[in-house]
């Protein structure tokens, strides 16, 4: 396979991701995650439980939540979020909450991946889980790319999201 000439582009990881660039991160991650009709603010997410990626200028090229026992990267889910959304399994890893890299195919996710691996370390956990809708073939193609492998699937997220694999890292 041919690598992108811009592929593996250097770029800054933080975490916790600091006040300067937790609302461009917030925005990222919602647009992709959340309601893309209702922007999220800073305050809308954990900079704890995030890892941001910034470009030779500065600029949030990508982020990346996680979930842990003390919450996730979104702060609170809607109200009504309860009545229509089912954990998966619990799991001693830590849980990838949404990872957005832009643009694609330069690195980003990889190094968001690598850092996370490394925060699981630091927590003493066995490795990463992600839990990804079974029709999102990119995101499948590229967990399974850096060594993700399948360990369950059922309807876990929200309802209308169908089938979710949950696939794991370990450290």
């Amino acid at each position: 396979m041919t690598r992108n000439r811009t592929q593996d582009r250097p770029v800054t990881l933080e975490s916790p991701i600091s006040a300067a660039h937790l609302p461009a991160a917030a925005a990222l991650w919602g647009r992709h995650f959340a309601c893309p009709r209702a922007a999220l603010t800073a305050r809308s997410v954990s900079a704890r439980h995030g890892i941001v990626a910034l470009n030779a200028t500065g600029r949030v090229v990508g982020v990346a939540g996680f979930r842990d026992a003390g919450g996730g990267f979104l702060r609170r889910a809607p109200w009504w979020g309860g009545l229509f959304y089912r954990d998966a399994p619990a799991t001693a890893a830590l849980v990838i909450d949404g990872i957005v890299a832009l643009p694609r195919g330069e690195g980003v996710g990889r190094a968001l991946i690598r850092a996370a691996l490394a925060e699981a370390g630091r927590q003493a956990r066995p490795g990463l889980r992600a839990e990804v809708r079974g029709r999102n073939a990119d995101a499948l193609r590229f967990y399974r790319r850096l060594g993700f492998v399948e360990e369950g699937r059922g309807r876990y997220g929200w309802a209308w999201s169908g089938q979710a694999l949950l696939m794991r890292l370990p450290a």
